[in-house]
Order: structure tokens, then C-alpha cells, then sequence
């Protein structure tokens, strides 16, 4: 655009009128200032958006770790640092930080991912991730947020004995075992199921 104002106001001072400034000169000029305009603009946008970014960051009740295109790791809240002790997250990737806290903890991003029995020792992390990308710029990085759902994965764990389980024998009850039927149904292995009763058990 500015190209073509140059060469139009070049043809006004060659066909039509004798500028004293050099009209090449003059259209460089409110070509530079133009693009000294978009960026200060930019630059204000972008800090302006960063530092309220960082504001919402650090309310955010949630842990979360920011990861930028090449997966290496920008910034982390102040809780998964604690919690999970890591001290120095500078140029390390995702897989790094995610393998320091499966130590203690197990990340899941789907609940059929937990296939293990209930670990009573280990800090259960719902992770979920989200792309985000900054609108002034071509960049694009990914915001991990990570729930702690321990105690929610330890009431359903209590849930489930309790219906699976005779809670006086501690053994499998019919709930269990119907179920079983139905997976054993599906797998087309040849079975016998034998269910019997005994009087007085509670005596």
C-alpha cells in the first residue's frame, strides 16, 4: 500500500506539481512511521494481555503448566512446584516434568485410563489441555491444567467395594459376579457359573 503511495505521489511531482521534499523520501518516512505506529500498538496490546494473563494466572485455583511449540515448558503455578517439588522448571519438556511427578502421583485424562486399583500412596491428577494461541503473533503453545481428584478417586474406590463386596465376609457378592457374567458373555470362553446359598452363615 505504502509502495503504491510512493509511486503515486512520485507521478504528482514528476506530471504535476514540484515538491521541495523529495517525495521518495517523504513516503519512506510515513512508511517507517507507520510501521513505528502498528508495532508500539502491538507491543502495548501484547503486554497489556500478558500481564493480565498472569493476573488470572496466579489466582488460578487449579495447577497448571504453560508449554510453548516445542513442548518445553515457560511456567507453572506455585502449587505444582510445591507439591510435587520441583524447583527449576527452565528448559524442560513436558515428558520431563510429567515423569518427576508420576513419582508420586498418576495422571490420567480420561477415567477408563485408570485401570489399577486405588493407590492410596499416590496423588490422582485429572489433566486436561487446551491450545492457546496469542492473536498479535504466529505463536501457539498448550495449557495443561491439572485437578486433584484423589479424594473423588478415593470415595468411588470405597463405592465400588462396598458394591462388589459382602461387607461382612469381605467376599465377592452377586452384584460381582452378574457382572463378570456379562464380560464373560462377551469373550466366548465356555464357563459354568454355580451360585448356592448357605443357611445360618450369620451364625
Amino acid at each position: 500500500m505504502c509502495f503504491g503511495f510512493g509511486i503515486i505521489i512520485n507521478m504528482i511531482h514528476i506530471f504535476f506539481y514540484q515538491f521541495t521534499i523529495d517525495p521518495t523520501l517523504l513516503a519512506f518516512v510515513l512508511f517507517n512511521s507507520s510501521l513505528y505506529v502498528i508495532f508500539v500498538i502491538r507491543d502495548l496490546n501484547l503486554i497489556s494481555q500478558l500481564n493480565n494473563n498472569q493476573f488470572i494466572l496466579d489466582h488460578y485455583r487449579e495447577m497448571y503448566m504453560i508449554v510453548d511449540t516445542n513442548g518445553i515448558v515457560v511456567n507453572a503455578s506455585d502449587e505444582l512446584k510445591l507439591k510435587f517439588h520441583i524447583n527449576d522448571f527452565r528448559k524442560k519438556t513436558i515428558e520431563e516434568i510429567t515423569s518427576i511427578i508420576n513419582e508420586t502421583a498418576i495422571i490420567y485424562k480420561d477415567l477408563k485410563d485408570l485401570k489399577k486399583p486405588f493407590d492410596k500412596n499416590k496423588t490422582y491428577l485429572h489433566m486436561k489441555e487446551e491450545s492457546i494461541n496469542l492473536p498479535l503473533f504466529k505463536y501457539s503453545g498448550k495449557l495443561f491444567l491439572f485437578y486433584d481428584e484423589t479424594e473423588h478417586q478415593r470415595l468411588i474406590n470405597e463405592l465400588n467395594y462396598v458394591l462388589y463386596h459382602d461387607l461382612m465376609t469381605k467376599l465377592y457378592n452377586r452384584n460381582y459376579f452378574e457382572d463378570y457374567k456379562d464380560i464373560l458373555d462377551n469373550s466366548n470362553c465356555l464357563y459354568t457359573l454355580m451360585i448356592f446359598d448357605l443357611d445360618g452363615l450369620k451364625k
